[in-house]
Order: structure tokens, then C-alpha cells, then sequence
């Protein structure tokens, strides 16, 4: 969505002083950041007319609204150069190598003092469903728990792979989050 990456530009360049590194680089392109993107809020800044951009989000009431940080953000002109250079890191240096999935989460299993817990997520692999298992931390857990109780769909970014007996697991999750975009309509029997 194009306002996570107007947030993620704001964070990773106005509000710092130095250039992301190519680890944040690549969670940016995860989370929709492309080169386009930032070569493109560059030139706005920086055409002279403008001088700075002052980004406001308003939703629509009849739906909720989107995880979106803040409501207002201001790109100062003097942030051009370092989004442009940005957008050519993205075109230069970023290749994903990850298996990026959409899907449900179907079951959750955590005991009550860890901050870990495993969690399966029902995706569309291979042209069918198939139940994907991960190991979450912390924040990336809880937000599993949150999709799980609305319903919403996930994006699952890490290192997929299948066991002996065919099953599928993610030994490496690199990134998770709700997916706002997409609700969730009926239950389509992903219950265990």
C-alpha cells in the first residue's frame, strides 16, 4: 500500500542520519518499497515549485483503516538526494531471494512463558492449500494471534522448506504481517 511506503521512506531516510543497510533494504522491498517508488517522491521534493511534500491519510469511515503509523508525513526537500540514492541502492543491490506466501493463520501453539510459539499459516503452494509451519517471536507472534482472532490474510517473506514426509515448514522467517489489503470473506475450512 502506498501509504506503509511513504512511511517506510519517511522512517528509513528522514528520520535518520545515515542510509539503510542493505538487510533494511531488502525488509523494504518485502514491505512494497520499490526504486520506482522512492526516484518518483524524489522528484517531487525536489522540483523547485514544490520545495517540501506534505503527505495527510484520511480513510473512509465505513471500513477500518489501515496499520498506518501516523497520519501526516512532511518530506523536507533537503531529503531528496538521500531518497534517490535510496531508490538506486533498491535498482543496484536488492535481490530477493526469499518465498514470499499469502495465507491464513490456522492454529497457534505457544506455551504461557515463552516468547516463541508455532504457528501454521494455510497458503496456496503448488496450486493447492497447504499448511505451512514456522516458529514467531515476540511482536512477529503476537501479530499472528491478532490475524488469526480478525481473520485476516498474512504475508509470510523467509526460507521455505519440506520435510521428509512432504510436509512444509519455514526454517527462516525473515518477515510477517497482517495484510491489510485483502479480508478475509467466509471461512473457507481452514480449522484444523
Amino acid at each position: 500500500m502506498l501509504a506503509d511506503s511513504l512511511e517506510l521512506i519517511h522512517k528509513l531516510i528522514v528520520e535518520r542520519s545515515h542510509m539503510p543497510s542493505k538487510r533494511e533494504l531488502n525488509a523494504a522491498v518485502l514491505q512494497g518499497v520499490s526504486s520506482d517508488a522512492c526516484v518518483a517522491l524524489a522528484d517531487l521534493i525536489s522540483n523547485p515549485a514544490s520545495g517540501e511534500l506534505d503527505v495527510s491519510f484520511q480513510w473512509a469511515v465505513t471500513a477500518a483503516p489501515p496499520r498506518v503509523g501516523r497520519d501526516r508525513l512532511e518530506f523536507p526537500a533537503e531529503s531528496a538526494p538521500a531518497i534517490t540514492e535510496m531508490g538506486h541502492l533498491l535498482k543496484e543491490n536488492v535481490h530477493i531471494e526469499e518465498r514470499v506466501i499469502y495465507g491464513f493463520v490456522s492454529s497457534l501453539d505457544r506455551e504461557p512463558d515463552d516468547d516463541e510459539g508455532t504457528v501454521k499459516v494455510k497458503a496456496l503452494i503448488g496450486g493447492r492449500m497447504r499448511p505451512v509451519k514456522m516458529v514467531l517471536r515476540g511482536p512477529d507472534y503476537h501479530n499472528a494471534v491478532e490475524s488469526h482472532d480478525l481473520k485476516q490474510r498474512v504475508v509470510v517473506a523467509g526460507t521455505l522448506d519440506r520435510a521428509g514426509n512432504g510436509s512444509l515448514y519455514m526454517s527462516r522467517v525473515d518477515f510477517f504481517r497482517a495484510d491489510d489489503y485483502l479480508p478475509m470473506q467466509a471461512n473457507l475450512g481452514f480449522d484444523d
